[in-house]
This record gives structure tokens, sequence and C-alpha cells, in this order.
């Protein structure tokens, strides 16, 4: 497998964003079944092992069972989600598939949304949900700072001032120079062997 772009490197502060907005959604009213299985689908969408691995495992450890983590890819033909779950799926899989420019009006019909319960005083029963939607953009992100490096200062010995030395400001790239020593022997052990006399 190939090695994938390090988000968390490459865009430090968006990096520190999505994670704030993770750990909002985790403490949302949406429940962890929800969740979980909005990030599964997302994954197998965009085709990320790493983030499938994962989302599994979590899911696993809320719970989840082994056969509706089988069913999320098929979730259309299954039986085993509910309104809720499907509204959510079907939303996930809509936006996951946005170009940008894109302008979609997305209706979740009543049977994948609230059904014949509704929610409460705000989506009546056999609601169609309606949302227009529209992506803008995706930003790049600047690239990363450089790692912040400071110059050395070669201060020569009173001597060598003496001499006619000045001080010199070595660049980090130039450091090889006066760390390596070029032509240099590596040290060997020249100490004869001890002789021993015969018996």
């Amino acid at each position: 497998m190939t090695q994938r772009l390090n988000y968390a490197q490459q865009s430090p502060e968006l990096f520190k964003k999505f994670m704030e907005f993770s750990m909002a959604l985790k403490n949302s009213v949406i429940e962890d079944r929800i969740h979980d299985l909005v990030q599964i689908r997302a994954s197998q969408i965009n085709g990320c092992a790493f983030c499938l691995d994962m989302h599994v495992k979590e899911a696993k450890i809320h719970g989840e069972t082994e056969l509706r983590l089988y069913h999320i890819a098929i979730w259309r033909e299954s039986n085993l989600f509910v309104p809720r779950e499907r509204a959510a799926l079907a939303w996930t899989e809509a936006l996951t598939n946005m170009n940008v420019g894109s302008k979609w009006q997305l209706f979740i019909p009543s049977e994948l949304a609230y059904g014949p319960n509704g929610s409460g005083r705000t989506i009546e029963p056999n609601s169609t949900l309606i949302f227009d939607v529209e992506l803008v953009d995706i930003a790049t992100p600047p690239p990363p700072p450089q790692p912040i490096t400071s110059d050395i200062i070669k201060v020569p010995s009173k001597s060598e001032l003496d001499a006619g030395a000045k001080i010199e400001v070595i660049k980090p790239e130039d450091l090889a120079k006066y760390t390596n020593k070029t032509g240099a022997k590596p040290a060997t052990n020249t100490a004869t062997k001890p002789t021993t006399a015969p018996k």
C-alpha cells in the first residue's frame, strides 16, 4: 500500500479544527451508533482502508453487530436499519459524492427518514425531508510553515582574533563543513597483541 498524505503534518491547523469538530459530534445528540454508520459509509465511498478499519473497530466497541456492519454497503436493500439510520446513510452518500460547484436539492423520503412517527413538533409524520446544499469550494491549505532555524556564530579565540580571524556566521546548511572533517582517517587500534612465551 502506498503512503497516504499525512494531513496532520501537512495542515496542522485544519487537523486541529477537524478534531474539534469530531469531538463536538461525539458530544452531540447524535448517538454513537449513527455516528459510526456515517463514518463507515463515508470511508467505504472514499476507499480509505485505514479509516474503514478504525471506524469498524470503534463501532464494535460501541456494540454494533457483525451482520449490520456487513450490510452497511447495501443498506438500501437491508431491513436491519431503522429510518433514522437510513436517513443518515443517505445524507452521507450524497455529501461524500458532491463535486465542487454542485448545487443539490436532497430529498429524503419519509420511509427513509422519520416515517409515520415524525420527530416531535418540528417534523410531522410522513414528511419528506428537503435540503438545499451547495458545495462552494474545497480550500487547499497553505503549505506547512518551515521549522525555525538559527544561524550559528563562530567566535574565534583571542589568538585567532589577534592573527586577523573574523567572527563568522555559519548557516545550518554549511554546518557539516565544520563538523565533518574531510580526509580524516578513522581511528584504528594500533596496539600490538601481547606475545606469550611458548610453554
